[in-house]
């Protein structure tokens, strides 16, 4: 079976999210992780890259770490919070 890999641009270190993540959009035995250096994330799948894949997946998990992008993904989805 032929591996895509792609390497996350974004550092993170939540292994346990990251597969549960992985594991609800792609499936268990779809995706492989590997460590590289400096918390820095290999994921391979199991079928070719989409384009903003990869963008995805960093932008559904970094909501772990940064608040204000966290914000920004509820203005999105029209949950605004208010001023009060």
């Amino acid at each position: 079976m032929a591996w895509y890999k792609n390497v996350m641009k974004q550092k993170y270190n939540d292994p346990d999210k990251l597969k549960a993540y992985l594991d609800t959009v792609y499936g268990p035995g779809n995706w492989m992780v590997e460590v590289r250096s400096n918390n820095r994330w290999m994921i391979s799948l199991t079928r070719p890259w989409q384009e903003s894949e990869m963008e995805e997946i960093e932008s559904n998990i970094r909501v772990h770490y940064d608040i204000n992008d966290s914000y920004r993904h509820d203005i999105k989805g029209g949950n605004e919070p208010s001023d009060n």
